[in-house]
């Protein structure tokens, strides 16, 4: 596979898996602990650091509720400060 090409993915995987677990407010802890992945893969995964498999894929979809097609859309990044929200 052509190196440009898989870490487009990877980074678009990573996007997709941060932006739609924003937009449910859910910690990287509770996603991981949704979809049975451990939480460093996870965070490894929206560092866009590792080749998640095609069974990672479909738990942080199912976890998520989307369908697995939907982490490899086009989107632009997220952007946020790192750390929790504040509570309130």
């Amino acid at each position: 596979m052509d190196d440009d090409l898989l870490h487009a993915t990877l980074v678009r995987v990573a996007a997709n898996v941060r932006r739609l677990r924003l937009e449910r407010e859910l910690t990287q802890a509770e996603l991981a602990e949704r979809a049975s992945v451990d939480l460093r893969y996870l965070q490894r995964i929206e560092a866009a650091k590792v080749h998640a498999g095609v069974g990672y894929v479909a738990a942080l979809a199912r976890a998520l509720e989307v369908q697995p097609g939907e982490l490899f859309a086009s989107v632009e990044p997220v952007t946020r400060p790192h750390g929790r929200p504040p509570k309130g």
